[in-house]
């Protein structure tokens, strides 16, 4: 197999659905340029102004919206916003990997301390290892089973408190180089999280997994 690099970047073609132009430049690059040169961000930031007024809690009596955070940059970022800048009151939910590294468990108390409502999915562990092994042997992803929970755990809870808001960070698929880097984007549903964030893999009754006391592989 001959890999292909980016020209700009040196992303190389061994990352899924990974595209590239006839410049050599990847389709992470080009989504990269549109988002500098043809969005009005004036015009998207009053657009999610708009968005937030339509839910906001005006006495801050309850949580008006819900944004998944590990810690990292991206869920951060959206949260502080959110707060800071648009006056909202988030509740931030997490859905712990199976080996968290010392540094991930810093910047995520660290976020906390910062003034955040959070709330911490710890699933039964052995499961956890289950699922893992049986996501390496039939796809060789070990970590199906935590790709698959940040998909539903955020859903669910939002459920639970009754919050019909949930603002996510970045989409990967279009960030690094993916299935959607277009302007027009089709909405994040089931199906699209099947076709490319499992890789065509349907995982449905897999969450059921962590319910059960036992895996039948």
């Amino acid at each position: 197999m001959e890999y292909q690099y980016c020209k700009k970047c040196l992303n190389v073609s061994s990352r899924p659905r990974l595209g590239f132009n006839e410049k050599g430049v990847c389709n992470a690059c080009q989504w990269d340029a549109a988002k500098k040169n043809e969005v009005d961000w004036k015009e998207r930031w009053n657009r999610l102004g708009k968005l937030c007024d339509k839910y906001r809690c005006r006495d801050g009596s309850r949580w008006d919206v819900m944004v998944p955070c590990s810690g990292g940059k991206d869920g951060s970022y959206v949260a502080w916003k959110m707060k800071h800048d648009l006056g909202m009151h988030p509740l931030c939910v997490t859905l712990l990997p199976q080996r968290q590294t010392e540094i991930g468990r810093q910047n995520l108390e660290n976020f906390k301390k910062a003034g955040f409502d959070h709330i911490g999915i710890t699933p039964n562990p052995q499961v956890y290892k289950r699922l893992a092994i049986k996501g390496f042997k039939e796809q060789g992803r070990p970590k199906m089973p935590f790709v698959t929970g940040i998909s539903t755990v955020t859903m669910n809870m939002a459920m639970k408190f009754n919050l019909p808001f949930i603002i996510y960070g970045e989409e990967g698929e279009s960030e690094y180089g993916g299935a959607m880097t277009q302007m027009n984007t089709p909405k994040i549903d089931r199906e699209y999280l099947v076709k490319y964030y499992y890789s065509g893999y349907d995982t449905a009754g897999y969450l059921g997994e962590f319910t059960r006391d036992e895996l039948k592989w």
